[in-house]
């Protein structure tokens, strides 16, 4: 871009009003959407320039792509030193030559209709607070779109929590059977969650039907800790879900709860695996299930 001190031509298709690359002008105006900046008696383009205006033309593309209309007004600008009629004529100059430059970049890239442009020249009438900042052309655009809400990634907290809910449970059976035949099969069985942050216990039965090919009896087992996916309660646990068991006299168990899903507290289904766990030959797994409060 144009190295004059910190006076860089920019464009920010949402406007001066939101854009943080210009450091001059009070107020700031919505409609400003790019200025170039010029040295001293000269209104020629340099390469940073031409690449300000290119990056603005695409812009200007996809308006005009997408239904436009569109109009761009260029105002030129000149520092107070010299004869006002000096200052205004190098002022239309430079507006003359941007404007003359996105023409031809649009008549170029966009074979369509619904775009106009129209200079102006202020000449020395609008001094800044710094001569830099007088040699230039501000480019208005008729349509500027809203900048896009911004989005941050969620950000954790560590810290203290003193309430019921808890991310790790233990788990443990109290009875169960199972029995399958190839397309039939059936489960029942009896198990007992501890919150373990609380300690506070629930006791659920679950019945179910499935396929396998299977005999199992689900004996009473120690506690298993296992950690779930979001922050529950042992009465989260209810609602529909499988079980899913498999092996040969030491097998193992797949649970799976709907409820917390169901009622909105997890986007997806809780899974949890156990090794260990029942008496099994075989293996079965359940189409539909539901786990119930006792």
């Amino acid at each position: 871009m144009s190295g004059i001190g910190d006076r860089v031509s920019w464009f920010d298709q949402h406007g001066q009003k939101a854009s943080q690359l210009y450091k001059y002008g009070t107020p700031k105006i919505p409609g400003l959407v790019a200025t170039i900046f010029f040295p001293t008696n000269s209104a020629e383009l340099d390469d940073d320039d031409e690449a300000v205006l290119d990056a603005m033309v695409n812009n200007v593309a996809y308006r005009l792509l997408s239904g436009g209309p569109l109009q761009l007004q260029m105002i030129g600008y000149a520092d107070p030193r010299g004869a006002d009629s000096y200052n205004y004529h190098l002022a239309l100059h430079r507006a003359n030559a941007v404007k003359a430059y996105v023409d031809s970049r649009v008549a170029r890239t966009v074979k369509t209709g619904g775009y106009s442009s129209v200079l102006h020249s202020r000449g020395e009438t609008q001094p800044s607070s710094h001569w830099a900042y007088d040699r230039r052309v501000d480019i208005y655009s008729s349509y500027v779109p809203k900048r896009p809400a911004l989005v941050l990634d969620p950000i954790k907290i560590t810290g203290q929590y003193d309430g019921p809910l808890s991310d790790k449970f233990k788990f443990r059976v109290l009875l169960g059977a199972s029995v399958g035949m190839g397309p039939v099969a059936a489960q029942d069985l009896s198990i007992e969650i501890q919150n373990s942050r609380t300690g506070r216990r629930r006791a659920y039965t679950y019945t179910g039907a499935g396929f396998g090919v299977s005999f199992g009896i689900d004996r009473p087992t120690g506690w298993t800790e296992m950690p779930v996916p979001v922050w529950l309660d042992v009465d989260d646990f209810e609602g529909s879900g499988r079980v899913g068991s498999a092996g040969i006299i030491v097998g193992g168990m797949v649970l799976v709860f709907d409820g917390p899903k169901e009622r909105g507290k997890s986007s997806e289904s809780i899974a949890l695996g156990f090794d260990g766990w029942d008496l099994n030959v075989g293996f079965q797994g359940d189409v539909t299930g539901y786990w119930h409060k006792r």
